[in-house]
């Protein structure tokens, strides 16, 4: 975690939930669900987490019958993963949008560069979801789920 804390540095605004307890949270969820999902994550975080883990995490009490902290508590839970993901990111723009072929091509590049910088940004986020991806498939490995299927699991 001090690598992405180095690579967060200081930021403008509210501190907002830190990026260690969103990570954590996805482990749970893989750990528990076997999905690497923010709702999961999120689900855990809000109402699964003894009081203890929650101060440990930095993760901010909130009572589950008022639908606004509720609300609150997610949006700060997905904003910490965005907050990673756009620090992280050496090209960051909407995903979801279709670009023309000109844009495209310039961000493929800023990918592709030689950058020291992006260097280091890419393997990092290449690190983060690697894990996120690979972690639910060796749980489930390991657990005998996929003993029939004949596919490569890799």
């Amino acid at each position: 975690m001090p690598l992405i804390d180095a690579e967060l540095g200081p930021r403008p605004g509210p501190p907002g939930l830190p990026i260690a307890a969103v990570l954590t949270c996805l482990l749970l969820s893989i750990n528990h669900t076997g999905k690497a999902t923010l709702i999961e994550a999120w689900r855990i975080a809000a109402f699964c987490l003894t009081a203890a883990a929650r101060h440990r995490l930095g993760l901010p009490d909130i009572n589950p019958e008022d639908i606004h902290q509720v609300l609150a508590s997610s949006r700060r839970f997905y904003r910490a993963f965005d907050r990673l993901t756009t620090v992280l990111d050496p090209a960051r723009h909407d995903r979801r949008a279709r670009l023309p072929q000109h844009q495209a091509d310039a961000l493929a590049a800023a990918w592709e560069d030689d950058d020291p910088a992006h260097s280091h940004k890419r393997e990092l986020l290449q690190d983060i979801v690697t894990a996120l991806v690979l972690t639910p498939v060796r749980w489930a490995k390991g657990r005998g789920y996929l003993r029939h299927f004949r596919g490569d699991v890799g």
